[in-house]
């Protein structure tokens, strides 16, 4: 996963694979909304590993997966976020103006 992202933590799809989401109108083919829907699928992923890796006792590597999920939220907010609206964009779930899981 870690490939498909910038060096300032942005998903890029460098390989240019299919972008799917979901099937609503913008977010099944190369867009920005497919864009940032996948960058935060890729935060919810890495919440996930860390929480599986603090289950299974590994608190270290536990602990990088989690900054590292905070540090792509991060990323994708410093250049997503509609100031007007304070999401990423006008018609996604403002739940992701922090990322799924980041406190």
């Amino acid at each position: 996963m870690d490939a498909n992202l910038d060096s300032s933590n942005i998903f890029t799809n460098p390989k240019h694979a299919w972008m799917f989401v979901d099937w609503s109108p913008g977010m099944s083919t190369y867009t920005k909304d497919a864009r940032i829907g996948t960058q935060m699928q890729y935060v919810r992923a890495y919440v996930a590993g860390s929480k599986l890796l603090a289950e299974l006792g590994d608190a270290a590597t536990s602990a990088k997966f989690a900054a590292h999920a905070k540090r792509v939220a991060d990323a994708a907010i410093a250049s997503y976020k509609n100031p007007k609206t304070q999401t990423l964009r006008e018609h996604l779930a403002s739940q992701y103006t922090r990322g799924p899981g980041i406190g």
